[in-house]
């Protein structure tokens, strides 16, 4: 399934690659990645994957629909952030049982104005969500009780995270809502500590989540770069520079683009690799999903065996109906909605229905034929 990710005109900002970002980069070790996304791999057979475990999840009754747009496991618990519907961090036990919810929209003082942007969860399970509309950080602890709320008093970061020892670790998008920033650390009680990069220049594009952690390493995608800075223990450590062949967007056209209101039809009448979507790595696996001529493509690397996929459309053969995928230790993990299981339906009559189910393991077959109740959660190891 195609998936176009189009940006939103809005009032925002953004940064350019000046001089002072250059640099930044100069200064850091850089490792190159090669990605050459006009070559596309065979989805993974059932004999280099298999699905793990399918975890029913059992929402609330009150949720009538439901998205999963991050997923965290930590100490045999499941978070999963759905920004879309319910406006609320879920929480799940190992085997799906649903323990509480991190907060809803509503009007008191540790209530949503809009829902998260993002959150993270510490080594003693306390859980930190930042909402970007109010710049608020809400802090619960390991049984789901707020026990605090922060406000950044004069800046709006575009995105938040924690570090290992549970400081801030905040992007901005703009001169005005960062004075200047543009990747910053602050303490517990919101404290300037540190700021690494500059920022300039006014944009007219809405971007994505831009960070993700792993062990003691932070990983931040600039908007609209092909690099990607990672932080160790709030140190630079390097700069990962994706080579897409050659066929990542110019520099020139990008600048032009972010500060022209009409800016995203530039990028999108030119051909080529126009923005990283999502970056992760862990010690087993590298999952990369960037936009490559409107649509989003998946590149996965297996680091032990060296085996790398690069896709349009599924990893997996057969029937995956797979959606966004997370990395989680040495697995993907993904959601499976009932309304997935419903385009599943509509498929039945298409003539490659009967090739397509023959080639999906049993397993998946199961979920396909709704043996599960959905929404699911799909772990997949790779072999």
């Amino acid at each position: 399934m195609h998936r176009i990710y189009l940006f939103t005109v809005l009032s925002a900002l953004f940064f350019s690659c000046s001089k002072q970002s250059d640099l930044l980069y100069d200064a850091c070790p850089t490792e190159i990645i090669s990605v050459n996304p006009s070559i596309i791999t065979n989805p993974i057979d059932s004999t280099h994957y298999s699905i793990d475990k399918i975890i029913p999840l059992d929402l609330p009754t009150s949720c009538t629909v439901f998205s999963s747009d991050k997923i965290i496991k930590k100490a045999n618990r499941y978070y999963i952030m759905d920004s879309r519907y319910n406006k609320t961090v879920f929480v799940f036990d190992e085997k799906g049982s649903f323990l509480y919810q991190l907060g809803k929209k509503g009007h008191a003082k540790d209530e949503y104005i809009d829902g998260p942007k993002n959150f993270c969860v510490d080594n003693n399970l306390n859980v930190y969500i930042y909402e970007r509309n109010s710049a608020r950080i809400f802090q619960y602890d390991a049984k789901g009780k707020c026990i605090c709320v922060k406000r950044f008093s004069k800046k709006v970061p575009e995105n938040v995270a924690i570090t290992e020892d549970c400081d801030y670790i905040c992007t901005f998008d703009g001169e005005k809502n960062g004075d200047g920033e543009r990747l910053t650390i602050y303490g517990k009680n919101l404290e300037f500590k540190k700021s690494y990069m500059p920022i300039s220049t006014t944009s007219m594009l809405m971007y994505n989540n831009s960070l993700y952690e792993y062990s003691h390493y932070m990983y931040y995608t600039p908007l609209l770069s092909d690099s990607v800075i990672v932080l160790h223990n709030k140190e630079l450590s390097k700069v990962i520079k994706i080579d897409f062949n050659g066929n990542f967007v110019p520099k020139d056209v990008l600048f032009d683009a972010v500060t022209d209101i009409k800016g995203y039809q530039k990028i999108a009448n030119i051909e080529g690799v126009h923005w990283i979507e999502k970056f992760e790595n862990t010690d087993k696996l590298l999952h990369i999903e960037y936009n490559f001529n409107e649509y989003l493509y998946h590149y996965l690397k297996d680091k032990k065996t060296g085996k790398t996929y690069n896709s349009n459309r599924y990893y997996f053969e057969g029937l995956g109906l797979q959606s966004d995928y997370t990395l989680c230790e040495e697995n993907l993990i993904y959601t499976i909605t009932d309304e997935q299981l419903e385009w599943a339906d509509e498929q039945r009559s298409i003539p490659s229905w009967k090739e397509w189910y023959e080639h999906t393991p049993s397993k998946m077959r199961d979920i396909i034929d709704r043996k599960y109740k959905a929404p699911l959660l799909v772990v997949i190891k790779i072999k």
